[in-house]
């Protein structure tokens, strides 16, 4: 086993719950010491970013897309685990907050991922007979634990039920309208079958919506992201602060441009508004919401 080199520790919770709190860091010590050396990592863009350029042919990666090259490669290392579910995962960075924020990124990309939602610790370490992944000659890292929510086996069977209903709202979407109607469809579908509930199971991924039928911000947002996905519309999940708590939401591109849409604040919930936030404009969603500090969002 190679050396555990323990500097920081990240336990972080990621709930959007009404729509929730924002991600607390736990503790934090010492930086890892030894930066990684991430340009003779992958040639290319080999390991796990070779399979997000197939995941990307079935959806649009807005966060992954925004990255310089060397962190394209540690997205793609998280990605590789996650989809996995490794029990660690060795990833090509020094800085633990930006790698943070990378599996952050992450998860907004991927709303498919349904199973790594709850609880992640972040440290430096070194590469061990356990990793698994693109090879590499780097012997520093950071190594993401991820505290699962469900099995392999559990995930697979839960996948089928989603892909199963899914699929069946979409076979109902008007796959010859406007892109305005799919949207529509998708932004309606959302938000008259789901309850907004505080307490819903988890309600921080598209199992709320899909399967349980309760969720809050979270849920929704994702929901909304993967319907527009499987028609071909770009859909991104973007979170924040509004009304004093953290917040999910979606921006979506028509016709070229990219608006906004809030289903939490859109249809009647206990966020709701008395604006319109379907498709609306960056002025509408910036005077009632505060946006993370992520990579470059249109104005």
């Amino acid at each position: 086993m190679g050396r555990k080199l323990i500097a920081t520790i990240l336990l972080i919770s990621l709930l959007l719950a009404g729509c929730g709190k924002e991600p607390q860091v736990e503790e934090e010590k010492e930086a890892p010491k030894t930066a990684v050396q991430v340009a003779s990592r992958i040639a290319g863009l080999g390991g796990g970013v070779s399979e997000l350029k197939a995941r990307e042919a079935k959806g649009y990666l807005y966060y992954f897309d925004q990255l310089a090259e060397n962190e394209k490669i540690a997205y793609g290392e998280l990605y590789y685990g996650m989809m996995r579910q490794l029990p660690k995962i060795y990833v090509s960075h020094d800085d633990i907050d930006r790698a943070f924020l990378l599996f952050e990124y992450v998860t907004h990309d991927n709303p498919e991922i349904f199973w790594c939602d709850s609880e992640v610790s972040i440290y430096g370490g070194e590469y061990d007979e356990d990793y698994v992944g693109p090879p590499g000659q780097e012997e520093s890292c950071l190594v993401f634990e991820i505290d699962y929510n469900y099995s392999r086996e559990e995930r697979a069977g839960i996948t089928a039920q989603l892909e199963t209903t899914i699929a069946a709202v979409l076979a109902g979407a008007p796959v010859e309208g406007s892109t305005y109607e799919k949207i529509q469809y998708c932004f309606d579908y959302v938000g008259q079958n789901t309850t907004f509930d505080l307490s819903s199971s988890d309600n921080q991924n598209i199992i709320s919506v899909f399967l349980n039928k309760t969720s809050v911000c979270a849920g929704y947002s994702k929901a909304l992201q993967i319907l527009l996905e499987r028609l071909g519309i770009e859909c991104v999940y973007v979170t924040g602060f509004a009304n004093n708590d953290y917040h999910a939401w979606d921006l979506v591109k028509i016709d070229g441009e990219f608006k906004y849409a809030d289903l939490t604040f859109q249809i009647p919930t206990p966020l709701a508004a008395n604006n319109s936030y379907f498709l609306c404009d960056y002025s509408l969603l910036a005077s009632t919401h505060e946006f993370d500090d992520l990579e470059y969002l249109p104005h």
